[in-house]
């Protein structure tokens, strides 16, 4: 393989800076559409893993050593927690990328 000095002086294209073909440049943008989605899900994944910490600290204060009130509570934070599940599986579709 060549050097970059070698290649230099005998006029030879450096492989890098090359056009790329058409398959080439839809697998690069493919794989940054997938690393901007994965960094994405993984913040909001972080968000919703500290706001339901948030979210059942906040229910055993308020329950107290209340049963009833813990449960109904509970309750509350369930479905809550399955309206974020919901809005974490809808998320790509929502961005719009390709």
């Amino acid at each position: 393989m060549p050097s970059n000095l070698t290649r230099f002086f005998s006029g030879e294209p450096d492989p890098a800076r090359r056009k790329l073909t058409a398959a080439e440049l839809r697998i690069r943008n493919q794989v940054r559409s997938a690393a901007i989605q994965a960094d994405g899900a993984l913040r909001f994944g972080e968000h919703v893993m500290d706001g339901l910490v948030e979210l059942d600290v906040h229910r055993r204060m308020l329950a107290r050593d209340d049963p009833t009130l813990n449960v109904l509570l509970a309750e509350v934070e369930a479905e809550t927690v399955g309206q974020v599940k919901k809005i974490q599986r809808n998320l790509y579709s929502q961005w719009e990328l390709p």
